[in-house]
C-alpha cells in the first residue's frame, strides 16, 4: 500500500494500452492518407534478449508491440509508458505524413486562411502525449480534430501522394 511503483505488464494491460493508443492515433491521423495503423506482437524486435513468445495467447512483454502502418514498422516503446509510447508513435507517423505528402502536417490556418503554425507531438512533463503549437500544449493526442474545431481553426488538407514515392 502507498507504493508508486509501476504496475506489472500482463497481457490484459498490454492489450488495453495498445487499444487506447491505437484509438488515439487513428483519430488524429484519420484524414492524412496513411494506411491503417495496426499493431502486432513480434518479440524479435525486442532488445532485451528474452525468449521469443511462441504461443498465440496475446502479448507477452510491452517491448513486443510493433506499430504497422503501410510498409513502415517500428517498436511502440510501450515499456517506457503509455503516454511516452503514444507521443513517440505520433511523432513517427507525423514524419510519415510529411514524407508522403511533401508538406508540413498538421498545419493550422485561421478561419480567414492565415497561417497559425504546425503542431508537433510531444510528451508533456508529467506524462501526457500532446500536440504543441508555438512550444505550448494545444491538445492531447487523440483529440486533434475536436480541439482544432473548438479553436476556430482548420488543418490544411493533406495532398495525397505528391512526394517522391507517393
Amino acid at each position: 500500500m502507498g507504493s508508486t511503483r509501476e504496475p506489472s505488464w500482463g497481457a490484459g494491460r498490454i492489450s488495453a494500452a495498445v487499444a487506447f493508443i491505437g484509438a488515439r492515433l487513428r483519430a488524429d491521423f484519420a484524414d492524412t492518407g496513411l494506411p491503417r495503423i495496426d499493431f502486432r506482437n513480434d518479440p524479435s524486435w525486442a532488445a532485451d534478449g528474452h525468449a521469443p513468445h511462441t504461443g498465440t495467447h496475446g502479448w507477452q512483454l510491452p517491448s513486443d508491440v510493433i506499430v504497422q502502418c503501410g510498409g513502415h514498422e517500428f517498436p511502440l516503446g510501450l515499456e517506457h509508458g503509455v503516454e511516452s509510447a503514444c507521443a513517440a508513435a505520433a511523432d513517427a507517423l507525423q514524419d510519415d505524413v510529411i514524407g508522403r505528402s511533401g508538406q508540413p502536417w498538421p498545419e493550422l490556418r485561421s478561419a480567414d486562411g492565415v497561417f497559425v503554425g504546425v503542431l508537433e507531438p510531444r510528451l508533456q512533463p508529467g506524462g501526457l502525449a500532446h500536440w504543441r503549437l508555438h512550444d505550448e500544449p494545444f491538445c492531447a493526442v487523440g483529440h486533434l480534430a475536436g480541439a482544432v474545431a473548438a479553436a476556430g481553426l482548420a488543418i490544411v488538407p493533406v495532398k495525397h501522394g505528391t512526394a517522391a514515392g507517393g
